[in-house]
């Protein structure tokens, strides 16, 4: 009895410390199934980066989905994922980005798995 609660407890054990990296990462996605998701998807040009809150100014080069004008200026600002502590954002005045977007407290956001990045 006692060696059968052993192995229960090493399985749930094992379980949960191969299930936490999983439930931290995003799951793989399509364009198609990014697209689907997000509020609004563009093509921009970066125009500059804040340092306090990590957003950035686009002027949009493209529209893919949503309602954004070409030409129009629009500031994204990046929210980790509900699991992860980081963005992988890098923006720099000047790149070329392709933005998966969600419209939240009358902001656009982006995160880890929306699928935002450099072209």
């Amino acid at each position: 009895m006692v060696k059968l609660l052993r192995l229960s407890l090493v399985s749930l054990l094992l379980a949960a410390v191969t299930a936490a990296p999983a439930a931290a990462s995003c799951v793989a996605s399509s364009d198609a199934e990014r697209l689907h998701r997000a509020d609004a998807v563009f093509v921009g040009i970066v125009l500059g980066v804040r340092p306090s809150d990590g957003s950035a100014t686009f002027r949009i080069t493209r529209v893919e989905k949503g309602r954004l004008l070409r030409g129009a200026v629009t500031r994204v600002l990046p929210v980790p994922f509900r699991s992860s502590v980081t963005i992988g954002w890098t923006p720099e005045r000047g790149q070329r980005w392709k933005l998966y977007v969600t419209r939240s407290s009358g902001r656009w956001t982006t995160n880890d798995c929306q699928g935002s990045r450099r072209l």
